[in-house]
């Protein structure tokens, strides 16, 4: 027995060290929460104890200057502005943690700032969760490795010295905490989570709460980063992934973001906003100087997938001077969706954006009554292209859209309004060029909904615009389609056209022998010298006394035949008149001489 029993303590000597030295190997494998039956959840990693000090400097503590470097912060306080460095991306913590004082905080990158990624196979994969076929793997996307899960006791500045960890991420995206104030400099950097077509719950990048105020400016904008056979020069903010919105930046009610500078890139959502999403009555989106290209609201497990690069909903945004390209939705406006709210829209360019399935190739724009004026001013829309209707822009507007200086061009539809649908009243086109656009249906240029109107004033130019049926080689010159209903026809109201208009017009009810009502407000002259119908020998109508007037294809004797009538009447009359006079004034001069 003694014997055995030595036998069992020397086992036990040798065995018990060695399970404890497996169990802290296994124990931060274990930790990352591994389930065969639950949805994956975020790794939780053993908290490590430091202090700031070892992860921030002063730049009179000598921090080494090398590659390394990742970020400064500087911090605005009562002691003026103080400049602190550091080699790990805690930066975003140090930076947090003084937000959380009240203090204005600019963070600088130094260097790019990407997650890890660590791919593990799963018995039981989710086709949302990330990969394909029978090879499909979980992947988990770590915090950035912005450092250690520091707790507040461990950073300055903090109220709070209990056991929690600093608030900087919401579920893995970077967090902007409610009432700080936070400006990030891409410094041409990257920022990137690395989770493309993910579509993970809580995937931003990104998460401004009620109250925050998020600045991303884009200080070296000639940074150059390598992007197949070109580059894309900026700072770049990309591969974002989520299922419940904003592949790159959620920004919830009371929360402001202004952005400028930079790229949005490779973002993707199986909600709106491919890119950002923004909603509430007190949130506010600013962004000007930016491109948005290839983002996504697609490819996700419901059927709502509005705005590839932006969806709004009730807030303020202003977009300036932004490149929209190759975003795509789903369902509504490839690279720009906007319900209610204010928006304003100026000198921005949209590139082949794409709706898939219904519309707003570039953009779907919707108000209420109720809702501000909608300003769009000096956009263009090139090679758009909708499933549905609306290749470029569709108005689904109760309120007023003022629409300046815009530029429809090559844009497709796969039924109607190839440019642009219009289905709501107020919609104003001024100084507009609609041109080269097409459709398998009507209005290859502009369709205006039944019971709708469409303001034109300025010189307006809607020509060359082509409808095409399908399956055959036929195609039609179809510019602006009036949809004539069974209750009311669509109309156009001139709100002051001026030289070098020129709007071709036509009706789905091509067959009646009532023409076309086209204008309201409008003079004759005016109605010949700045439309012509689509289809030749189509009659086209006006209002009020204009009714009965033939077709714009009248001659000048034709079309003002009672002008012309009354004219020679009145010269006939002046010149018998003249006559009259001159016969009574020679028989006068004949009498005078013959006394």
């Amino acid at each position: 027995m003694r014997r055995d029993s030595r036998k069992i303590l020397i086992r036990a000597a040798i065995l018990v060290p060695m399970m404890l030295a497996m169990a802290l190997i296994i124990k931060p494998i274990t930790s990352k929460a591994w389930s065969w039956y639950k949805p994956w959840t975020w790794p939780v990693y053993e908290t490590v104890k430091y202090t700031v000090s070892d992860w921030i400097w002063e730049p009179s503590e000598g921090c080494p200057m090398d590659d390394e470097l990742m970020a400064r912060v500087k911090v605005d306080g009562e002691d003026g502005a103080k400049d602190f460095y550091s080699q790990t991306p805690i930066a975003w913590n140090y930076a947090v943690a003084r937000a959380l004082e009240g203090k204005r905080v600019h963070v600088k990158l130094e260097a790019d700032w990407n997650a890890r990624t660590e791919d593990m196979r799963s018995q039981y994969p989710s086709p949302v969760e990330g990969g394909h076929g029978s090879d499909r793997k979980w992947l988990i996307l770590h915090k950035y490795d912005m450092g250690a899960d520091m707790e507040r006791k461990d950073i300055p500045y903090l109220n709070s010295s209990s056991d929690k960890e600093v608030d900087c991420f919401q579920d893995g995206a970077i967090f902007v905490p409610e009432n700080c104030d936070i400006t990030i400099d891409l410094n041409g950097q990257m920022i990137s989570r690395k989770a493309y077509d993910q579509f993970i719950a809580d995937g931003e990048i990104f998460y401004v709460s009620n109250g925050a105020t998020l600045t991303i400016v884009d200080s070296n904008p000639n940074y150059k980063h390598p992007y197949g056979s070109s580059n894309i020069y900026g700072g770049v903010i990309k591969e974002g992934s989520s299922s419940n919105g904003a592949g790159a930046i959620q920004i919830k009610d009371g929360a402001k973001v202004y952005i400028e500078g930079g790229n949005f890139l490779w973002n993707s959502s199986s909600n709106d906003g491919g890119a950002i999403k923004i909603d509430g009555s007190r949130a506010e989106l600013h962004v000007s100087e930016t491109t948005f290209r290839e983002n996504r609201a697609a490819t996700g497990t419901i059927e709502r997938n509005y705005g590839g690069a932006i969806a709004g909903y009730d807030a303020t945004m202003e977009l300036r001077s932004i490149h929209f390209l190759e975003n795509k939705a789903d369902n509504r406006g490839g690279a720009l969706f906007n319900k209610s709210g204010m928006l304003s829209l100026i000198d921005c360019r949209f590139d082949k954006n794409e709706v898939s399935n219904d519309y707003g190739g570039a953009a779907y724009l919707s108000s209420s009554k109720d809702d501000p004026t909608m300003l769009l001013e000096q956009n263009e829309f090139n090679k758009n292209s909708a499933g549905k209707h609306g290749g470029a822009i569709y108005f689904d507007t109760a309120g007023n859209v003022d629409a300046y200086g815009t530029k429809v061009k090559a844009n497709s539809a796969g039924i109607n309004g190839g440019g642009i649908y219009v289905n709501g009243k107020g919609v104003c086109l001024c100084d507009a060029e609609v041109k080269d656009n097409s459709s398998f249906d009507n209005g290859a240029g502009i369709y205006v909904d039944s019971i709708e109107d469409l303001n034109v004033m300025g010189k307006v130019v809607v020509t060359d615009n082509t409808e095409y049926t399908r399956g055959t080689k036929w195609h039609y010159v179809d510019n602006v389609c009036l949809q004539n209903g069974n209750a009311s026809v669509a109309y156009l109201n001139n709100g002051g056209l001026s030289v070098g208009s020129k709007i071709g017009v036509n009706s789905t009810d091509r067959a009646s022998d009532n023409g076309i009502l086209v204008v309201k407000n409008i003079s004759e002259f005016a109605a010949k010298e700045y439309f012509f119908a689509d289809i030749p020998g189509e009659k086209i109508k006006f209002e009020g006394d204009h009714n009965e007037t033939a077709s714009f294809t009248a001659s000048m004797i034709g079309g003002n035949a009672g002008v012309l009538i009354v004219l020679g009447s009145v010269a006939v009359l002046m010149f018998a008149f003249a006559v009259v006079l001159f016969i009574r004034k020679r028989k006068g001069a004949v009498d005078e001489t013959e006394k």
